[in-house]
């Protein structure tokens, strides 16, 4: 019973967090699509990254090459850090996160 009193709570917590959080996350998403989404490409990169993907495939879907594509995760590391995750695998699958 506990433990399903526990979930209950971090359910509610989580729910009211979002809906305190919604008007900076709607600024930062503002902010991030237009500095970086600036384009059809680099939208379709950001659509693509879920964490699955390699930079390769990314840049095939979208029409681009892989050096196009690191860089773009480089401008998102550097700008909006919180945005994006890469691992520490070869090759790299990033994946967009909170936006």
């Amino acid at each position: 019973m506990a433990g399903d009193e526990t979930n209950g709570l971090l359910r509610e917590v989580v729910y009211l967090l979002r809906i305190i959080a919604r008007p900076e996350l709607t600024q930062l998403r503002d902010r991030f699509e237009s500095s970086l989404l600036t384009s059809q490409k680099r939208r379709r990169m950001w659509d693509e990254m879920d964490g699955s993907r390699t930079l390769a495939d990314i840049a095939k879907v979208a029409g681009t090459s892989s050096e196009a594509v690191r860089l773009f995760v480089k401008d998102i590391e550097e700008n909006f850090p919180d945005l994006i995750e890469v691992g520490d695998d070869v090759p790299q699958r990033p994946r967009s996160r909170l936006i």
